[in-house]
């Protein structure tokens, strides 16, 4: 899944990079400056908000810092704070934590437009999770 120690590293390379220095970046980010260190000697993470704030300060996307993208682009993707929140706890599930995430968003997305519609996470994921979203379907019928 996700290292914490390779998140401080790939923050600590990207402010480097762009010649800002971490106490600079954790002081305007309101963030105690053991952030990083906390996360290399330890691994232990910093609250998602937090990750999101040094990825705006860094103008770079979460998911690079997570490793997911090579991508620096923070652009393609504008969410505010309580998105950016929720899309950084989503990424560090598991799989199939992140499964049921996906099908009760759906169920309140189909509650929401008054009908029952097909499932969307099949475009995300493999054929064999079909079966899972035909159960959840019948559970709730």
């Amino acid at each position: 899944m996700y290292n914490a120690q390779q998140t401080a590293e790939k923050i600590k390379t990207e402010a480097k990079a762009k010649n800002i220095l971490i106490k600079t970046m954790l002081d305007e980010c309101g963030l105690s400056k053991n952030a990083l260190s906390s996360m290399l000697s330890r691994g232990s993470w910093m609250q998602a908000n937090n990750l999101a704030k040094i990825a705006q300060y860094l103008d770079c996307s979460v998911d690079y810092l997570l490793g997911l993208t090579e991508d620096v682009d923070s652009s393609r993707l504008l969410v505010d704070d309580n998105e950016a929140d929720m899309l950084t706890m989503y990424r560090l599930l598991t799989d199939e934590d992140r499964e049921d995430i996906f099908e009760l968003i759906h169920l309140k997305y189909a509650r929401a437009q008054g009908r029952r519609t097909e499932s969307l996470y099949s475009t995300y994921t493999a054929a064999k999770n079909s079966s899972k979203i035909t159960e959840i379907k019948e559970e709730t019928a």
